[in-house]
């Protein structure tokens, strides 16, 4: 059995939002990281074109 509260506590005057920050950074769109092809940019050798297939 519970004992009843002696002072009730005060409601938060800034509550927590409905939605916690990370879902809207988890469901916020961002391009896709498997393209079928690399990027093709002019002068660039094999291991910058790596490189660029993993920033686009």
């Amino acid at each position: 059995m519970a004992y009843p509260v002696k002072t009730p506590a005060a409601p938060d005057p800034k509550p927590a939002p409905i939605t916690p920050d990370w879902v809207a950074v988890y469901y916020t769109p961002e391009t896709p990281a498997n393209l079928p092809q690399a990027p093709q940019a002019p002068g660039l050798d094999a291991l910058e074109q790596m490189y660029a297939y993993y920033e686009a």
